[in-house]
């Protein structure tokens, strides 16, 4: 690797981290938040028809505000591993199918918290949600372990950035074939189980360790 494409790995790894760590919370319960980040609506937000579909389709969208830097993030968490969930998976991957909620979600983000600069991330089948809104809304969008559904396809990614842990079954198209929108930051996989590869605990470690050795000027 060159010193060039070092450093644009250690820049995309620090742009990431806070948001890799916003999922994070998702996924593992207690795990604290990032300094300056709050948790600010989900799904109840929603009328209660979306948020009656928002639960049958396992969608379970969050808006994070950082006041202090103005900053807003849409997360997207993947699908628990349930009958529902997996049928939410196949849906997703067949049609697209939480395109529409997760549309109607971040217009009510913007709504709701105008003035904030909006990124919207998703981890595996919510990667493949965020894509796609990052192509049809036009916003920043950051993915991790990203399933690339049918709606994610048609996203030309000009804003968006991919981290994927090689070998990952959903986000690596070297092992499931598909288009990669925007920017790839490749994190190391070896040693690593499927589960391990896939879980955003192990992408916040790799994360950390990439934008520490910026922060020390590595």
């Amino acid at each position: 690797m060159t010193a060039a494409a070092a450093a644009r790995d250690r820049d995309l790894a620090a742009r990431a981290l806070p948001f890799a760590a916003l999922l994070a919370t998702l996924e593992t319960p207690r795990t604290p938040l990032p300094p300056g980040w709050r948790r600010a609506a989900d799904r109840r937000a929603f009328g209660r028809a979306r948020w009656l579909a928002a639960v049958l389709g396992d969608f379970r969208p969050v808006v994070f505000l950082n006041d202090g830097e103005g900053r807003a993030a849409v997360a997207i968490p993947g699908t628990r591993v349930n009958l529902r969930g997996i049928l939410a998976v196949l849906r997703r991957r067949i049609f697209g199918g939480a395109s529409q909620l997760a549309a109607a979600f971040v217009g009510l983000a913007r709504r709701q918290f105008p003035g904030y600069a909006l990124t919207v991330i998703g981890h595996s089948s919510g990667g493949g949600t965020a894509s796609w809104l990052g192509g049809a809304l036009g916003v920043a969008t950051i993915t991790f372990n990203g399933a690339r559904t049918r709606a994610a396809l048609r996203n030309g990614g000009s804003r968006q950035v991919n981290v994927i842990v090689r070998g990952d079954f959903w986000g690596d198209p070297t092992v499931l074939p598909g288009r990669l929108a925007g920017a790839t930051l490749w994190l190391d996989g070896t040693g690593l189980g499927g589960p391990e590869r896939h879980a955003m605990a192990t992408i916040v470690r790799r994360l950390e360790s990439l934008a520490g050795m910026a922060a020390n000027g590595a």
